[in-house]
């Protein structure tokens, strides 16, 4: 049985990008992924802008603390 590579670590999204561009992923053991699923809440409101009262000193237009 061929002993497969693991996986490189990345220090950007664009290195990542790259390699799953050219890589040849069955060459690498992706035994240790699971699935997962995302779930998007539909914004109350019309969609402000505003960030949500649990995320204080969060400014919409820095996004930073002030």
């Amino acid at each position: 049985m061929e002993t497969k590579k693991t996986l490189p670590t990345f220090n950007s999204d664009e290195e990542a990008e790259k390699f799953v561009a050219t890589a040849d992923l069955s060459d690498y053991d992706l035994s240790g992924f699971t699935p997962v699923t995302f779930e998007f809440a539909r914004r109350k409101g019309g969609g402000s802008t505003e960030p949500p009262s649990a995320l204080p000193g969060i400014s919409p237009t820095r996004g930073e603390s002030e």
